[in-house]
């Protein structure tokens, strides 16, 4: 949970960095319907990505993986989904929705 975390700073960090360079103004402070249909939408998919993620960690315990085996792939699934997110919410804002 807490590498999750970091790697959703860290992702946030360099979206934000990105942003500002392609489009040279800050972010907005506020968020209107279409910020919020947007954020869904890549939760949405985030969740989904996990939720693969999170099977396949219990699917590597069905056939005799090392407890290892599951936490790397737990920690993968998560850093895959945030990853996921941000550039489905990116991929929206440029594309539309």
């Amino acid at each position: 949970m807490s590498v999750s975390i970091v790697a959703h700073i860290i992702v946030s960090i360099i979206f934000n960095i990105v942003f500002r360079i392609t489009t040279k103004e800050k972010e907005p402070s506020f968020a209107d319907e279409l910020d919020k249909l947007i954020d869904l939408k890549a939760n949405r998919i985030s969740f989904f990505m996990f939720i693969v993620g999170f099977l396949l960690a219990m699917g590597s315990l069905v056939i005799d993986q090392p407890s290892q085996v599951m936490f790397v792939i737990l920690i993968g699934s998560g850093f895959i989904s945030d990853v996921t997110g941000s550039v489905t919410k990116l991929y929206h804002y440029r594309r539309g929705v």
